[in-house]
């Protein structure tokens, strides 16, 4: 009796140790997965807006720095204009002094045409009076006919030179004044094209003052875009590290969880160990009093004893599927990938078919079991233990007895499993040993 109080008090500590180790977790999972993910959304919408105003930003960038080309096309038009200005004002100034040199000429020759031919009036005006008046006296002494006209030739000759002098002045000042006329046309043209010159660099300081004004807003834009950049970037920086935080703390959870889920898996273990070496120490008792008892004049008790440990050799517990999908030994696990030791034998087939207890004895687990899922784990003396797992139903309870290639569970695929199958293992004492050392296929 004090050896089976120890056990239960051993099964008593390792459930409270497994209840501890599951308390004071914090923040569940699936809470901070909930934040996890509506941080990133957060961040997904500041990342789009943040794009949104990269790509403005460029835009605004590209024509910002087209408008700088037409300024700087306005800028060289401007300055080629207001050369083309300058030089007509230059030519300008040239017309206006050679009209003024023309205006002299012609006052000068005016003056002297008036002069000549007031001097060729005068002239002519004497010759006729003393032609009239002493016409007689100019015939009396004359020496004869021929000198008389001779005389009235000189007076015809000098009046014709006079008046081709008179007229040589009209031709000059008529030369002058086309040339004056000329210079003054070419002013007028000059003037005209250099008002043509001045309008055009008037428009083109207003284009060039619109162009500024563009510019200006522009700018102002991309100063702005330029702000919210910073902030969108400040924004998703600082959501980044909150993403990381919560990371981070999901981590722990997962850890803390594993943890937890570790110890109730070790409790489970141990409460199973404890309760398998006392019914073990059960076995044992009842097993010496039969043999006490057969050996007192009987070997009814000994055939009993042998009944329900279950005395033959084990069964394969799957008939009609002897096809392994894995043995026992080290591989790597088809979920999880990773390298681990398989502590059983894996038998496919369909879900719902039979499963058979390898050998009788009683039930000391039934019900879910972590990775396992449904399983079923029976006891058969001697420190010797069968396990069946990933069944889709279970046909026995705990504390049952069950005779060898009785019908104990179906096939499924709960817990771990890629597929439904039956996980099959054989342990000794505890720890898992090759299967089949103790049962044939067929």
């Amino acid at each position: 009796m004090g050896s089976k109080q120890k056990k239960k008090r051993a099964l008593c500590l390792a459930l409270i140790a497994a209840l501890v180790a599951g308390m004071g977790l914090g923040l569940p999972a699936s809470a901070t997965g909930a934040a996890i993910d509506q941080k990133k959304e957060e961040q997904a919408q500041v990342r789009n807006r943040l794009s949104g105003v990269q790509l403005e930003k460029q835009e605004n960038i590209g024509e910002n720095e087209q408008l700088l080309e037409e300024k700087d096309e306005l800028d060289g038009l401007k300055t080629a204009s207001e050369l083309t200005h300058s030089e007509l004002l230059e030519k300008l100034r040239y017309y206006e002094a050679q009209i003024e040199s023309a205006n002299r000429a012609y006052e000068d020759a005016t003056a002297l045409c008036a002069e000549q031919a007031e001097l060729f009036k005068s002239r002519v005006r004497s010759m006729y009076m003393d032609s009239s008046g002493n016409a007689l006296e100019l015939l009396l002494e004359s020496k004869d006919i021929t000198s008389f006209l001779e005389k009235i030739e000189l007076y015809s000759v000098i009046s014709e030179h006079d008046k081709d002098v008179l007229e040589d002045y009209k031709l000059a000042l008529a030369d002058v004044d086309y040339k004056r006329s000329m210079q003054m046309a070419a002013a007028e043209e000059t003037e005209a094209r250099a008002a043509e010159q001045r309008q055009a660099i008037d428009e083109l300081n207003l284009s060039r003052a619109e162009l500024e004004a563009r510019l200006d807003s522009i700018q102002g834009k991309i100063d702005q875009l330029d702000g919210l950049e910073d902030e969108l970037q400040r924004q998703s920086k600082k959501l980044e590290s909150e993403i990381q935080a919560l990371v981070e703390k999901a981590a722990a959870e997962a850890a803390a969880k594993a943890a937890k889920e570790a110890a109730e898996k070790k409790a489970r273990e141990a409460a199973a160990k404890a309760a398998a070496a006392e019914k073990a120490a059960a076995e044992k008792a009842a097993a010496e009093k039969a043999a006490a008892s057969g050996a007192g004049g009987g070997g009814s008790g000994s055939a009993s004893g042998s009944s329900a440990s279950g005395g033959s050799a084990m069964r394969w517990p799957l008939p009609g599927y002897f096809t392994l999908s894995s043995t026992f030994g080290t591989r790597t696990h088809p979920v999880t990938k990773t390298v681990k030791k398989h502590t059983g034998i894996d038998i496919p087939a369909p879900t719902g078919t039979s499963i058979a207890a390898a050998k009788g004895g009683t039930v000391i687990i039934s019900g879910v079991q972590g990775g396992y899922g449904n399983t079923v784990v029976i006891s058969h003396g001697d420190g010797l233990t069968t396990l069946y797992g990933h069944c889709s139903k279970l046909l026995v309870k705990s504390g049952q007895t069950v005779q060898q290639g009785a019908v104990i569970a179906k096939v499924g695929s709960t817990g771990v499993s890629t597929g439904p199958h039956l996980h099959f293992e054989v342990r000794k004492n505890g720890s898992p040993v090759q299967p089949l050392d103790y049962v044939k296929a067929g």
